[in-house]
C-alpha cells in the first residue's frame, strides 16, 4: 500500500482483504526479519484481522499470532489490539451523518451505542485473560500486554478496565498516542484537555504504559509523562512515511522522559532494519548550527537497550551483557562497514549507528540459544514461507472503489476539522 497520512492510509490498511491469508506465516516472516536484522526483543502491537466479537475466528487468530512469535525464537511482547469506537475517523459521531449510505452500508459503518462499547470491552478481557493464562510466562520469552489502540478509539471506562486488569495481572499496557496532528486536536475538540492529560487524569499513565509514536506532545505533556515513567516510543520511519511529523525527541529528554526506539512494522525501505533506523533518528534530531544539540550515538544506541528493556518490563534483565542478565547478544561483522579504512579513533558505536546495517549482523543469540548463525535462521525455513506468503492474492475490485469514495469523504472531513498550521515547514518560505 502507498504511503499516506495516516487517516486515509488506514482504512486501505484495515480493509484489504487477502486470499490465502495465513497469520502465522505473516507473523512469523516479520519476526525472521527482525531477528535477521539483530533486533532479539520486539513489541507485537497485533491487529486481528478478525473482528472482535467473532470469538472463535478472533482468539484463534491472535493465537496463531502468539505461536509465530514464540516459535521465533525471539524475545517478544505481544499486545492484541482493541478499539470499542470512532471506527471510521476521530469523530464519527459528526463524520458517519454525513457519510451517503450506500458507502456507509458497504463498509457496515456505525455509532456503537453504549452497550456495543461495554460488550466490546468484556469480550477483548475475557480473549485477553485467555491468551494471558495460556502463553504469558510460559516461555520466559514472552510476555502478553494489553494493546487499547489510542485515547480517541478506547472509551473512558474501558481505558479504567484495562488499567485495573494490568495491575491486577501485573502486565504492561502499549497503546499509541498523539501519532497525527488530528489526534492532537482530538484532544481539546473532544475532551478539552490533551489526550495525555486525559490519560493522566484517568490515572492510566505509569511506568508500565509504552505509547507510540507521541509525535505531538506539548510541553506540559511531557512533563507528565516524565513525572508517570511513561514510555514514548520513537519510530522514525513510520512517521515519516505517514505523514506525522517528526517527535520531538531532544525536548523529550531534556524532560526526563523515558524513551525508547521502534520500527512500526513500516520502515524506511520496509526492510525492519533497526540500525537504519538508528540512523535516520541521528539525522533527524541534529539543530541546525555549530552548537546544534543533536543525539549522540550513545544516546540513540540507548533508545534502543535502555528504552526497550522499559518497555519490556525487564530493565534488569536484559539491554545489556552483564553477568546475570540474559544472553540476548548479535555479533556484528564490521568489515563492510570499516572499509576500505576507517579511523581507530573512531568509536564502535559511532560506527555502528552511522555505518552499520542489518544485513552485517553474522549470529543472532537470544535467551542463549543461537536463532541466527552465519546469517542463516535456524528455526524455520524461510524461503518455504516466501513461497507460500507469495501465493497471497488480493480481493475484489469493488473494495477500491469504495475505498476511494470513502477516503475522500474522510479527507475532506479532516480540511474542516483541522486546526492550525503545521509545527514545522522547511527553511525556505
Amino acid at each position: 500500500i502507498l504511503d499516506g497520512p495516516l487517516e486515509t492510509w488506514g482504512q486501505e490498511f484495515f480493509y484489504r482483504g487477502m486470499d490465502g491469508w495465513n497469520t502465522y506465516d505473516n507473523v512469523m516472516l516479520s519476526c525472521i526479519n527482525q531477528i535477521e536484522n539483530g533486533v532479539t526483543s520486539f513489541v507485537n502491537h497485533y491487529y486481528s484481522p478478525f473482528d472482535l466479537l467473532d470469538s472463535k475466528g478472533y482468539g484463534g487468530d491472535n493465537e496463531s499470532a502468539v505461536r509465530a512469535c514464540a516459535d521465533s525464537g525471539g524475545r517478544v511482547v505481544f499486545a492484541p489490539a482493541f478499539s470499542n469506537q470512532n471506527f471510521c475517523t476521530y469523530d464519527d459521531q459528526t463524520f458517519l451523518p454525513t457519510l451517503p449510505a450506500e458507502i456507509k452500508n458497504w463498509f457496515k459503518l456505525r455509532i456503537p451505542t453504549d452497550g456495543d462499547k461495554v460488550a466490546r470491552t468484556k469480550q477483548y478481557l475475557k480473549k485477553f485473560k485467555e491468551i494471558h493464562i495460556k502463553f504469558d510466562g510460559k516461555d520466559e520469552r514472552v510476555k502478553i500486554y494489553l494493546g487499547p489502540a489510542n485515547v480517541h478509539w478506547v472509551s473512558d471506562d474501558s481505558w479504567l478496565e484495562v488499567k485495573k486488569t494490568a495491575l491486577g495481572l501485573k502486565t504492561g499496557i502499549h497503546t499509541h498516542l498523539v501519532e497525527t496532528r488530528y489526534q492532537a486536536q482530538y484532544g481539546p475538540k473532544i475532551l478539552g484537555k490533551s489526550p495525555v492529560k486525559h490519560l493522566a487524569d484517568l490515572g492510566v499513565l505509569g511506568p508500565e504504559v509504552s505509547c507510540g509514536h507521541s509525535v505531538w506532545l506539548t510541553r506540559e505533556d511531557m512533563v507528565t509523562m516524565a513525572k508517570t515513567r511513561a514510555i514514548a516510543v520513537h519510530n522514525p520511519s513510520s512517521n515519516l512515511r505517514l505523514f506525522n511529523g517528526i517527535a520531538p525527541v531532544l525536548e523529550m529528554k531534556e524532560a526526563g522522559m523515558n524513551v525508547a526506539m521502534g520500527l512500526d512494522g513500516t520502515t524506511i525501505n520496509d526492510e525492519q532494519d533497526m540500525f537504519q533506523e538508528m540512523r535516520l533518528c541521528s539525522l533527524l534530531h541534529r539543530l541546525p548550527g555549530v552548537e546544534g544539540r543533536h543525539l549522540s550515538s550513545s544516546e540513540i544506541l540507548d533508545l534502543n537497550l535502555s528504552g526497550g528493556s522499559k518497555v519490556a518490563l525487564r530493565e534488569d534483565e536484559i539491554g545489556a551483557i552483564e553477568v546475570g542478565r540474559k544472553a540476548d547478544i548479535i555479533l556484528v561483522n564490521t568489515g563492510r562497514f570499516t572499509a576500505p579504512f576507517v579511523s581507530q579513533k573512531l568509536s564502535v558505536i559511532d560506527l555502528l549507528v552511522l555505518r552499520a546495517k542489518g544485513s552485517d549482523v553474522d549470529h543472532v543469540m537470544i535467551n542463549g540459544d543461537l536463532v541466527v548463525r552465519n546469517k542463516r535462521f535456524l528455526r524455520a525455513d524461510k524461503s518455504k514461507l516466501l513461497r507460500r506468503v507469495s501465493r497471497w492474492r488480493e480481493r475484489n475490485s469493488a473494495l477500491d472503489q469504495n475505498l476511494a469514495k470513502l477516503t475522500a469523504h474522510i479527507r475532506s472531513f479532516y480540511q474542516k476539522w483541522d486546526e492550525g498550521e503545521p509545527n514545522y515547514r522547511m527553511n525556505f518560505a
